[in-house]
């Protein structure tokens, strides 16, 4: 990898890490313009190291890790991007940059599963957060209403777990924030709608008694 640049070497362990991200993140880390990360990747390209995936619906190029930058890295291949589940992905991913540029340790859901597999090589039904953030604030992207029993599972783990100190569940759907509240009991939960921006969102206060949401604006912070 002597061809490389200490910047080449970090955006490749940076998409690695992720398993696979956006030109347009890639440029908010970084703190440059889409045309420079393009450049970058096209380097990359021709070097073997990176493939670049055009998601047309989208209108957004991602970047993946090829099989030299894998074998010399010691990632995951990953041979496509989900595109079920890639909104939901693109989301949580914009929420782990935001904390990463603020110095914030950041764990998503597949590093953290790859970990608990590792204690516990039969474990089935691991339920765990989107992202974790410093150990303890536990994030999740709620898109659509889940299976009540699932949910129930989860939200009690989190009631369980004394490492997580907050979880935060942010939502384009009240309804599916809802359905958490009422299932959550416990005051570590804390909701969040957002419409288009994700990292613009609104803390909900649910008023039980009249069934009433009411919203508060409140800046992003993790």
């Amino acid at each position: 990898m002597s061809r490389l640049t200490e910047k080449n070497i970090e955006l490749l362990k940076l998409v690695g890490k992720f398993r696979f991200l956006s030109q347009e993140l890639l440029a908010k880390y970084f703190d440059t313009s889409e045309e420079a990360v393009r450049l970058m990747g096209y380097k990359l390209i021709k070097l073997g190291f990176v493939r670049v995936e055009k998601v047309f619906h989208a209108g957004e190029r991602y970047f993946i890790l090829d099989k030299l930058a894998v074998s010399y890295l010691g990632f995951k291949y990953l041979k496509k991007i989900n595109h079920v589940t890639l909104i939901h992905d693109d989301l949580v991913y914009q929420l782990a940059i935001s904390a990463m540029l603020k110095n914030k340790s950041v764990e998503l859901e597949h590093e953290l599963k790859e970990q608990y597999l590792l204690k516990f090589d039969k474990a089935k039904d691991v339920y765990l957060p989107d992202l974790l953030i410093d150990k303890e604030l536990a994030v999740e992207v709620e898109l659509n209403i889940k299976d009540t029993k699932k949910l129930l599972t989860k939200v009690n783990k989190y009631n369980q777990d004394s490492a997580i100190k907050k979880v935060m569940w942010l939502s384009n759907r009240p309804l599916a924030l809802k359905r958490v509240q009422e299932l959550s009991n416990d005051i570590k939960h804390e909701f969040y709608i957002f419409s288009d921006n994700i990292l613009n969102y609104k803390k909900i206060d649910f008023t039980v008694n009249n069934k009433d949401i009411h919203t508060q604006v409140k800046e992003f912070t993790v």
